[in-house]
């Protein structure tokens, strides 16, 4: 870094800084500043009257009211208005001069210093100081002003009231942000900011305000006479006006709408409200969320935040609609919430439900709800693009973060025992325990007033308490430092970082298995986890398994599906070929490898499929080409004879063939079952399931969770198959094998 000596000072008292003179007194107008307006002669053209309200806007902060003492300059620089110097413009100046003879010394704020505001009005401009206490006396700390527009002179007073603490807001932004702010009046004017059915822009400058720390009090003597030249707020007549717009205000009360919805994807969440009030005034608010939260969650975080924004505006009847099934029906009592966070997330809502007189939420399509699904997709997303709709952040969830806190020994800490011993030789009655601590408190050595202990890798490692020990874990494994490493690498890393204590491996074990990032993207087993429950059939053609192939290249005919049914007794195929379930030739394959299926003998029944059905073995296309010596002489009448025979031992046939089946099944299970791993759950369990390709999330690929979940076991329909609800109550179709699922720790 080059300074330039000439431009730079140092060490000094006083000095000019960014046009004004700094003091230890305060801050003070530059006095070349003034005089350039104590020495301007009256303009003579327009050019004239822009200089001088350039000059007077480098002393803005030090003019009270400047846009009312500035009004006639102001009039002649509107457009379509030629120049013209009148009495009134003249008359301006001077007094403008007389108040820059001895203008007021402005003071600086202290840190975390509570400040105060005093506000003015007039039919043409809205006014406001800033002001400190230091012992019995007030001093100004910057004065703002603005001139109304032509539609603001039409707003009531209350209203103009309202504008010139929304204007000082705007202006004095860090002194709001960094103080607790008093504004000062003798009327209702946070009445009318709570109760805002009046008009939209009473809506909008709450909300505006709400995001600050200020109180209303009021106001009482003044004490400087600087301050007491500014404040002129109504007279007596207005003030009975005031009162009469409050209370038309109040008895204007109806019901307010609000529609919520909530948007969680990988770029973030966003939160959308549409607040509408009884006079068709809308109020929008997109919130982005600096948190990761899930789809329900976003959604409950969309109501709350609504919910909290018409608390802020005193609204008494409220609507809710919502796109949500689960957090509408849950807030209705049709579901319960069943997991932690849900019910945390409830428990909020039924408070702020509380705080209004009349409170009702329904759902309603995804179609109705469109304007509040758009805000939160533009809350979701990182950056803001539009420029009409301001984008809120909400830095941490609604509801108190539930942490699974490690079991703390209500007794003595391990480390206790051992401390007492090495600091002052204070030992147990027990002899055993006692000759045990001694032979431990050889491995440990105390540091700085706490326990250490001896390493084989390292320095010595600080000996924690096991809440302590929940700390470390969790650092290592989830928070900025963790990777979400096994039991082995956490107890090590906990090591490698310096910490000990007498149940690392087990703890870290307990950690790795009960966290929710490790279940959902653990990987799959494929070991059996269910003992094997083999299919039979007592007769022919009683049962039937059905598969459907495809989708294959398009056939002849346009068949493109190949429908498959196998008979579990006789293991008889048929196939079919269908359009619309598409290489082309396999079709004209069909018949080969229906005889070939039919005329080989299977394993399980020792039989072919044709004998089982017909009594006898077939005639092989092969056989009418090239003959055998059953067909090379046939006799009919003698064939007919033994097939009549082969069907009258059909059934003994199938028995056998039934025994075998039996026999193969049971060596089949034998071999399965030695590598079963069996996983068996209780109704009311925690389980997860495996991610299905049309259950997987839109773009997660192949980083994506393995497991979704939590569920809970409401049946168990027996070989291993059970009925799950999910956290929103609602049952799930069919029922579930235990290789799908596994336990879920909380």
């Amino acid at each position: 870094m080059k300074l330039n000596p000439t431009k730079c000072s140092f060490g000094v008292s006083s000095g000019k800084f960014l046009g004004y003179l700094v003091t230890q007194r305060g801050v003070e107008a530059n006095p070349d500043q003034i005089r350039s307006i104590e020495n301007i002669e009256s303009p003579k053209c327009m050019k004239d009257v822009q200089k001088l309200t350039g000059r007077v806007a480098a002393l803005n902060r030090f003019i009270s009211k400047s846009s009312e003492k500035c009004l006639p300059f102001f009039n002649i620089l509107r457009k379509n208005k030629a120049f013209e110097w009148n009495d009134d413009c003249e008359k301006a100046l001077q007094e403008l001069k007389n108040y820059l003879k001895s203008p007021p010394l402005l003071s600086k704020p202290k840190d975390n210093e509570t400040l105060f505001i005093y506000l003015a009005v007039s039919d043409t401009a809205v006014s406001a100081v800033l002001v400190r206490e230091e012992g019995s006396s007030q001093h100004p700390v910057y004065y703002v002003s603005k001139t109304l527009l032509n539609a603001e002179t039409k707003y009531s007073r209350l209203e103009k009231l309202a504008l010139a603490l929304v204007m000082a807001a705007r202006k004095l932004r860090p002194y709001f942000q960094c103080h607790s702010i008093k504004v000062l009046t003798a009327y209702p004017l946070k009445n009318i900011l709570h109760k805002p059915e009046l008009s939209g822009r009473l809506t909008k400058w709450a909300v505006e305000l709400s995001e600050y720390d200020i109180s209303f009090h009021p106001r009482s003597a003044m004490k400087s006479q600087v301050l007491a030249d500014f404040i002129t707020d109504f007279t007596p007549g207005e003030s009975v006006q005031a009162e009469q717009e409050l209370v038309a205000l109040t008895v204007s009360s109806g019901v307010w709408t609000l529609s919520v919805d909530g948007s969680s994807s990988i770029k973030g969440s966003g939160l959308g409200l549409v607040l509408e009030s009884p006079q068709g005034d809308i109020l929008e608010q997109s919130i982005h969320c600096g948190f990761h939260a899930t789809n329900n969650e976003a959604e409950y975080e969309a109501l709350i935040a609504g919910l909290d924004l018409a608390k802020s505006l005193s609204v008494k009847i409220i609507k809710v609609r919502s796109d949500s099934q689960l957090v509408v029906r849950q807030v209705n009592g049709t579901y319960e919430a069943r997991d932690q966070r849900m019910s945390a997330y409830l428990n909020k809502v039924k408070q702020l439900q509380s705080t209004f007189d009349e409170f009702s939420i329904e759902q309603i399509p995804r179609s109705e709800n469109t304007r509040a699904d758009a805000l939160a997709s533009l809350g979701s997303t990182t950056t803001n693009n539009s420029k009409s709709v301001p984008i809120i952040h909400l830095m941490s969830p609604s509801i108190q973060e539930s942490e699974t806190v490690a079991p703390v020994d209500n007794g003595r800490s391990w480390i206790e025992p051992i401390f007492n011993y090495l600091q002052a030789d204070i030992l147990p009655g027990d002899r055993a325990e006692a000759r045990r601590i001694k032979a431990k408190a050889a491995k440990f050595r105390i540091l700085y007033g706490k326990l250490y202990k001896k390493s084989f890798t390292g320095p010595y490692l600080r000996c924690v308490t096991p809440r302590e020990a929940y700390d470390v874990l969790k650092s290592l494994h989830q928070e900025e430092c963790g990777n979400h490493s096994g039991a082995r690498s956490l107890s090590n890393r906990a090591i490698t970082a310096g910490y000990y204590w007498p149940t690392m491996r087990v703890d870290s074990q307990n950690h790795v298995k009960s966290c929710d990032k490790c279940q959902h993207f653990a990987p799959m087993s494929h070991l059996p986890l269910g003992m094997l429950n083999s299919i039979s059939a007592p007769w022919p053609f009683m049962k039937w398994g059905m598969d459907i192939v495809g989708k294959l290249p398009a056939a002849p005919g346009g068949v493109v599906y190949m429908l498959v049914l196998t008979d579990y007794f006789t293991k008889w195929v048929e196939i079919g070929a269908y359009q619309q379930v598409r290489d082309i030739e396999w079709a004209e394959k069909l018949p080969e490898i229906l005889w070939s299926y039919r005329t080989t003998p299977r394993r399980s029944t020792g039989e072919t499929p044709f004998s089982l059905v017909y009594g006898s073995e077939a005639v092989i296309p092969i056989e009418t080409r090239l003959s055998t010596a059953r067909s090379e002489n046939p006799d009919e009448e003698q064939n007919n004879l033994e097939l009549s025979f082969e069907l009258d031992h059909l059934d003994e046939r199938r028995d056998r063939a039934a025994l075998r089946t039996q026999s193969y099944q049971q060596q089949v299970a034998r071999h399965y079952n030695k590598k079963v791993n069996v996983r068996v759950f209780r109704l009311h369990d925690w389980v997860l399931r495996r991610v299905f390709q049309n259950t997987r999330e839109e773009g997660a690929g192949k980083l994506g969770p393995t497991w979704e979940g939590p569920y809970q076991v409401t049946d168990i329909v027996g070989r291993g198959a059970y009925k799950l609800r999910g956290l929103d109550g609602r049952e799930l179709h069919n029922s579930w094998n235990a290789i799908h699922l596994k336990q879920y720790h909380f």
